[in-house]
């Protein structure tokens, strides 16, 4: 999807929608299945199994301890699978966008970069891990407990110290709050039909599917 207001709008829609229903939550998954391209799934397939594993663990301690541990794999396994089609859809600067286009420049303004700079902290870690990683694995080391814990302990001095520098280069550019930006956005046929098609999620939330899904699952 290329227009990141009906990307981020359909994200939240679907998110809400199946939290708060099975069979609207099956819905955004077959959405997630049909509007993603397979390409992508190949080259997330890793995040999708660390997806699936951990919510299967959660799910698991939620149905051991008598809660509904079905339904909560089904909600938030779908919630994950749309938060990471999302992040692979995004570019540079469509947080900043969007958040302009809906709250203006001074309060849109300071959302957008609060957001954009916490998504390119999240590449970075992901690009630091993966070079810690090749590091190990060229020295011949596994990650162990030890291991792992010096690794977020220097991941987290680096945050910390990346932090203190982005403050300091706004503080020395004269950044007090809000600014100007005139958002860009690039509407394909593509992104209306995929937004439409996730209309139908909030339907499920009236329907009587959850009787149905009282005896198909145990939750």
């Amino acid at each position: 999807m290329q227009d990141s207001r009906i990307r981020t709008g359909v994200m939240i829609y679907l998110s809400l929608c199946s939290m708060l229903s099975v069979s609207a939550a099956l819905y955004a998954f077959i959405w997630w299945l049909f509007c993603t391209n397979w390409t992508d799934i190949k080259q997330i397939l890793h995040d999708i199994l660390w997806i699936v594993c951990f919510t299967s663990l959660v799910s698991l301690f939620t149905w051991y301890s008598g809660g509904d541990g079905i339904s909560y794999f089904i909600r938030v396994t779908t919630v994950f699978l749309i938060a990471a089609y999302t992040y692979r859809s995004q570019n540079d600067g469509d947080i900043l966008d969007v958040s302009v286009w809906a709250a203006g420049n001074r309060y849109g303004f300071e959302i957008g970069l609060i957001g954009e700079m916490a998504l390119s902290t999240i590449r970075v870690i992901r690009e630091d891990i993966a070079q810690i990683r090749m590091a190990m694995h060229l020295k011949g080391q596994k990650l162990t407990i030890t291991s792992l814990s010096s690794v977020l302990s220097l991941e987290l001095f680096i945050l910390l110290s990346r932090a203190m520098q982005q403050g300091d280069l706004l503080l020395s550019r004269g950044y007090r709050n809000g600014g100007t930006h005139t958002p860009e956005f690039l509407t394909g046929r593509g992104d209306i039909f995929r937004g439409f098609l996730a209309i139908p999620a909030g339907f499920f939330l009236f329907l009587p599917f959850e009787d149905l899904f009282k005896y198909l699952l145990p939750y």
